[in-house]
């Protein structure tokens, strides 16, 4: 499933108040992962993405 179909799906399902919680609850969340986690974890997808690439 693709990110602009969960958006829309959650602009469909979900009320204003709602969206503005959740949406406050994703910049705390992104916050406190900081920069270098983030990049960690992006350098993990890459190498499970190549990973399997090469398996298949």
């Amino acid at each position: 499933m693709e990110n602009d179909e969960v958006f829309h799906m959650a602009m469909t399902l979900l009320d204003d108040n709602t969206l503005d919680r959740v949406g406050f609850q994703f910049e705390d969340h992104d916050r406190e992962t900081g920069a270098e986690r983030k990049e960690e974890l992006a350098r993990m997808v890459r190498e499970l993405r190549k990973e399997l690439a090469t398996e298949g």
